[in-house]
């Protein structure tokens, strides 16, 4: 068994960075523990600061979303009232974490929740986060977000002291917020901040000891507000960004294979899952929807994982993170999304509406490539170019099946007709959300555009990945 010393250390800078020093131990490369039959159990150990694994890919899994009291008067005047250190400012706001649950007791007793929106929370089964539960939750944490000049600055009340003045204050150029994406760096030399906060599930509070950064970001969809239109209330949008994750290796076959999840609690997460040879590609779509696996259900994780030629299903983590089970399902022929698994013969809309399956297509030729787009999408449409090329060098061993996700079939036929594009094209009616319950896009995990997805004639995946693994999909043409 192989031990790793590692630290984490966050140098101070001229933004008043907290000094941490932690000296730890793992086995870091496991022998399988096997639990019952075909169960086995991956220890996962807490980790802070990793630069490679703080991702902007998933908003829901990594970051708190922030909800403004806006429409909360009492609450509102209570809190000014109520908080001390609050410092010198041209404009402030208070925001809270939508996630933390105990917020409704809080308005309940200020004025802010009505009798029949309690009733409501009652009849919703959010009796834990009321007076009248048995249960009491920690309060919500309390953030301020405000401007002073040309800064944007912003404080967590994460002592819940309800004093500022002894918080991590961050402070941001006022245009940080128009391309936050842009400066990832600049964000990991950010000071990282200690936060407790209670989950609640069947009766029983769990504590999550966590880090997070705050930073503004103007677009943020997660944001409580983004759809009210509010411009001014725009300004202040803001994402409290996890910080740490947990992390477990275990060797299947000869092979290291690495555990990295991150989440708000063990049954709201992402999960990724890699061989430890394979370097993590930051912001990459062919990164993410290769190696990543989200904890759909309360309890349960929907993704079965090929790991080192093997196909295992991912069970579940236990309450403390400390222990991510799952069991081997065997070596026969898998249907899913991942390289290396096989497409189910999918039928398809075309843009006649006639229906077609994918074996109608793949049979004869080589390889098919599969591409989800849609003539929204701006970075898919930049792609026509190289893909009419991809179809004129290559039409002997490949055919292109181009799925449209929109609106509108007619916005479809029309940039089709356009451009002339000469080869299979299918569609899906992304109205009224149901692209997000449409079972091919979940069946084969579309979760960005364009997504390319490379099969050969028996329908297995060969590549897949948005534009940035475009040129793999042209070298194995090439070969």
């Amino acid at each position: 068994m192989q031990y790793k010393k590692y630290f984490l250390l966050i140098k101070i800078t001229s933004y008043s960075l907290i000094y941490f020093l932690i000296v730890s131990y793992y086995p870091f490369t496991q022998k399988l523990k096997t639990y019952n039959k075909n169960t086995i159990v991956i220890d996962l150990v807490h980790k802070e600061f990793d630069d490679d694994f703080f991702t902007d890919n998933d908003f829901y899994y990594t970051s708190l979303k922030l909800g403004s009291f806006v429409s909360y008067p009492k609450y509102s005047q209570y809190l000014k009232e109520s908080y001390k250190g609050i410092p010198l400012n041209d404009s402030t706001a208070f925001y809270h974490s939508i996630d933390d649950r105990f917020l409704q007791s809080e308005l309940f007793e200020h004025g802010d929740l009505s009798n029949e929106e309690k009733e409501w929370y009652l009849a919703h089964k959010y009796e834990d986060t009321l007076n009248v539960s048995k249960v009491k939750l920690k309060p919500t944490i309390i953030i301020l977000i405000g401007f002073y000049k040309n800064t944007q600055f912003m404080i967590a009340d994460a002592n819940r002291n309800k004093d500022f003045g002894d918080d991590v204050k961050f402070e941001y150029d006022i245009n940080f917020r128009k391309y936050p994406y842009l400066m990832i760096d600049f964000l990991n030399k950010q000071p990282v901040v200690e936060y407790t906060y209670e989950d609640c599930y069947k009766g029983n509070i769990h504590s999550y000891n966590r880090r997070f950064i705050i930073y503004p970001d103007r677009y943020n969809p997660y944001s409580d507000s983004y759809r009210n239109n509010n411009k001014k209330q725009r300004e202040y949008f803001s994402i409290l960004k996890f910080r740490d994750f947990w992390k477990g290796e275990i060797t299947i076959n000869n092979e290291e294979i690495e555990f990295y999840y991150h989440g708000y609690s063990n049954r709201y997460g992402l999960l990724y899952v890699k061989p430890k040879s394979v370097p993590y590609k930051r912001n990459s779509t062919s990164f993410d929807s290769q190696y990543s696996h989200k904890n759909y259900t309360n309890d349960k994780f929907n993704d079965t994982i090929t790991i080192a030629g093997n196909r295992y299903k991912v069970d579940s983590i236990n309450r403390e993170i400390s222990k991510l089970y799952m069991r081997e399902v065997g070596k026969t022929k898998h249907f899913g999304h991942e390289v290396g698994s096989y497409i189910k013969n999918i039928e398809f809309k075309n843009l006649e509406e006639k229906q077609f399956k994918i074996n109608d297509v793949i049979n004869n030729k080589k390889y098919t490539l599969l591409e989800f787009w849609g003539t929204w999408c701006g970075p898919c449409l930049e792609m026509t170019p190289k893909l009419k090329r991809l179809q004129n060098n290559y039409s002997s061993i490949l055919h292109i099946v181009s799925i449209a996700v929109d609106e509108d079939i007619n916005s479809v036929k029309k940039y089709v007709a356009k451009h002339n594009l000469n080869w299979n094209f299918g569609y899906i009616s992304s109205k009224r959300n149901s692209v997000n319950t449409n079972p091919i896009v979940k069946e084969l995990n579309i979760k960005y555009f364009p997504t390319f997805i490379l099969i050969d004639s028996n329908g297995k995946v060969i590549s897949r990945g948005g534009t940035d693994s475009f040129e793999d999909v042209v070298n194995i043409l090439k070969q």
